[in-house]
């Protein structure tokens, strides 16, 4: 990917951040039943929150735990917080891990958690040369903003506020006696990366936050590879690099009448 963008973007005080999430996944076991497992998860729980608990102290076991480890791969299972409805905080399940951090985000504080959380979880596996196969890396952000589906024009602010043009002809909403507005969407796309078995998917959405109607989008840059990253610093570089394109792509997004809005 080695995508490298040096112009310095505002700061946005209003920003439309939901959640930013980076995600990890690694290869599990195949056994005699066909079922996936991974034979070293309990020792990779209790190792890694013994070395996590400073920063996350908060451990909740969340329903998904009840469940027999062969029947939820990648499931999280255990929530790793500072104290009780804090974030970010950290997830753990048979093949995944991720952190999750919300409005008060900062790329410098979350890539310096990716990086602290990648290195206590590389320490905590057994054999992580020979047992460890990371195969799957993603870091998504999910981004919303209030709209009023009743009076403003969807397909109208797609396009001039957010470059989707999405819209269908309005002629054939005459023709059919139906309303414009619609009352549930959701676009979905998916391009590919110049490097590294990665791709961008992109998603539009109408969604509710806080009881109130949302115009939401959710970018993710995704890599899924056997070949398989094996050190912490690979999974950085990829880290960085996909922020990068998430950036370049979100600031191409919102240029215009929004920028100045979050702003």
């Amino acid at each position: 990917m080695r995508l490298v963008f040096n112009m310095k973007r505002p700061i946005l005080k209003n920003k439309p951040l939901v959640e930013a999430i980076f995600e990890l996944r690694w290869a599990l076991k195949t056994q005699e039943s066909g079922s996936i497992v991974d034979p070293h998860y309990r020792i990779v729980l209790g190792s890694l929150y013994s070395r996590i608990r400073d920063e996350y102290p908060f451990h909740e076991q969340l329903p998904s735990a009840s469940i027999p480890d062969e029947m939820a791969p990648f499931v999280v299972q255990h929530r790793f917080r500072k104290e009780q409805e804090s974030w970010p905080l950290v997830q753990l399940g048979p093949g995944i891990i991720t952190l999750n951090a919300t409005e008060d985000y900062s790329w410098d504080d979350f890539s310096y958690r990716i990086d602290r959380l990648i290195e206590n979880f590389f320490e905590s596996y057994p054999d992580p040369n020979i047992n460890l196969k990371v195969n799957m890396l993603s870091l998504r952000y999910i981004d919303a903003i209030g709209f009023d589906y009743s009076s403003e024009d969807l397909f109208c602010f797609l396009q001039k506020n957010l470059k989707v043009n999405a819209e269908i002809d309005s002629k054939l909403f005459e023709k059919c006696s139906v309303d414009k507005n619609p009352i549930a969407f959701d676009f979905r796309y998916a391009f590919p990366a110049k490097e590294e078995d990665s791709q961008l998917n992109f998603r539009v959405m109408r969604a509710k936050k806080n009881e109130r109607d949302v115009l939401l989008w959710d970018t993710q840059i995704v890599r899924i590879s056997d070949e398989a990253l094996s050190s912490v610093v690979e999974i950085m570089k990829w880290v960085s690099e996909a922020h990068s394109l998430a950036e370049e792509w979100f600031f191409g997004l919102i240029e215009g009448d929004l920028i100045r809005r979050f702003q």
